[in-house]
């Protein structure tokens, strides 16, 4: 199969270009899964005629029992996050224990991992100056590699309007019917809740039971900055009272408001290796320092050692970027997630409280 596909399929069509047998095996465990493998082709719009084929990889994990339940389908986040795949690794141990009672299946979802064509980004981001980036320097150096991903795939025949929540929902209809199924149980985090409230809106008739955590609606996909401010007030309600901490971070909410005043007034050169391995000064500002707190919001584990990267960015040592090594200058956004996410967009009044909150937190 080409980048585009060598078929195509009319709005309303689908097709199994194959199934067959398979053991999931888990790559710590070794414990295996019976299952099945196999690709669906779908049409890559359905609002107007034909269009190129996406072909989209699939398992389906076989339930050890009939209770009568529907299949439960697993809606993976990112966007682009690995779905066949996580069935060998991190959601092994949950498919296991789902094929008690029914049937699991999950897809990689178009754009991304085995699907094809997969819009992967091979360019990298303009590098850094020698002035400090801020939030400007950041949008417009990803909008030139925005601009110059979607030329290098358009020259490959992708329409990237094929590429939304809207379409992905279609997918998992036509999977549902291409497997026979009639209804069924959806389970999804982040994007995946958001891709599963869309497959709700439109497809609800057909699911039984939906399971959506960390749930991002469908006008969240641009996050609110009183909603990071609060989460960064609390986390510094928690760490003033956390016994481990013995009274040492009385207010880090205070703090990281004086660490980012400090780095706005008075950028740090910092050396690192980039991507290429090279050692080399970057000039780190208020901006770079936000983006660093905000990576660190992501696990428990970052959570938990946020206090300390607050003790070594107030005394401006070096080492607080060290998790930044090697990946400056970095790749743009995967193609798929960019599209995905600029398709879902936001809500004049989300944009509204967006831009009316920003200032302030």
């Amino acid at each position: 199969m080409n980048a585009t596909g060598p078929r195509r399929l009319a709005p309303d069509e689908y097709s199994l270009t194959g199934v067959w047998p398979a053991l999931l095996r888990h790559r710590d465990s070794g414990r295996r899964l019976a299952a099945e493998r196999g690709r669906l082709l779908v049409p890559a719009r359905r609002d107007g005629g034909e269009s190129p084929a996406i072909s989209l990889p699939f398992v389906r994990c076989l339930a050890k029992r009939d209770c009568g339940l529907p299949p439960l389908f697993v809606l993976f986040g990112g966007p682009g996050g690995a779905s066949v795949g996580a069935f060998e690794t991190g959601f092994f141990h949950w498919a296991e224990r789902f094929t008690e009672i029914c049937d699991v299946v999950t897809f990689d979802q178009r754009g991304c991992h085995g699907a094809l064509p997969r819009l992967d980004n091979p360019l990298r981001l303009a590098a850094p100056g020698d002035a400090p980036a801020t939030r400007d320097d950041h949008l417009a150096a990803h909008r030139e590699n925005a601009r110059a991903l979607a030329a290098l795939w358009r020259e490959r025949g992708v329409d990237w309007n094929a590429y939304n929540t809207v379409e992905s929902a279609h997918d998992v209809r036509d999977l549902r019917r291409a497997l026979g199924f009639e209804r069924i149980n959806l389970h999804g985090a982040s994007y995946g809740s958001h891709l599963g409230l869309a497959v709700l809106k439109r497809y609800g008739e057909h699911v039984e039971r939906a399971i959506l955590c960390i749930v991002e609606g469908l006008d969240d996909t641009h996050k609110l900055p009183a909603n990071v401010d609060a989460h960064f007030r609390k986390l510094s309600d928690l760490a003033r009272s956390a016994p481990s901490l013995k009274g040492q971070t009385p207010d880090l909410y205070g703090e990281l408001g004086a660490i980012l005043r400090d780095f706005e007034r008075n950028p740090l050169p910092v050396k690192l290796r980039d991507a290429d391995g090279k050692r080399r000064a970057f000039l780190f500002g208020k901006f770079a320092v936000q983006s660093l707190l905000s990576s660190a919001l992501g696990g428990s584990r970052a959570i938990a050692a946020l206090p300390r990267l607050a003790r070594r960015l107030s005394r401006r040592r070096e080492d607080a970027f060290e998790r930044l090594n090697g990946r400056l200058p970095a790749l743009g956004v995967h193609g798929m997630m960019l599209a995905m996410d600029c398709a879902s967009g936001a809500t004049r009044p989300r944009l509204a409280a967006i831009e009316s909150q920003r200032g302030q937190c």
